[in-house]
């Protein structure tokens, strides 16, 4: 399971996003926050990265997800495989507007796998 807590209303976000570096390399995947984000996990839907670093280019993938957004928690659980065969993860959280705009990322922090 993944999560994370924010402020404000539901209404006000689009996006409830987590950029997962699956491979711990930020010279793979895009380019974000100190990371290279492998995948993305976006409201109920994960994506692999498909672009060329610093495109903002994802392809759906097949998985079974869950994913809630109650009490200002978003969560998501998903197996862990979807994510490759990787002990540790870096990831970065982060809220887009109604406009699609970034309002809120968090810095890399990094996690190990369970």
């Amino acid at each position: 399971m993944i999560q994370f807590e924010f402020a404000g209303d539901v209404a006000s976000y689009n996006g409830f996003q987590v950029l997962l570096d699956a491979d711990q390399n930020p010279k793979t995947g895009m380019s974000i926050e100190g990371i290279g984000a492998d995948f993305l996990l976006e409201n109920d839907t994960l994506n692999v990265y498909s672009g060329s670093g610093s495109d903002w280019a994802w392809t759906p993938v097949e998985t079974e997800l869950t994913y809630s957004n109650e009490n200002r928690i978003a969560k998501w659980t998903l197996p862990r495989a979807a994510l490759g065969d990787f002990a540790n993860i870096d990831i970065v959280f982060q809220l887009v507007d109604t406009n699609w705009d970034t309002v809120f990322a968090t810095s890399k922090q990094s996690y190990t796998l369970k």
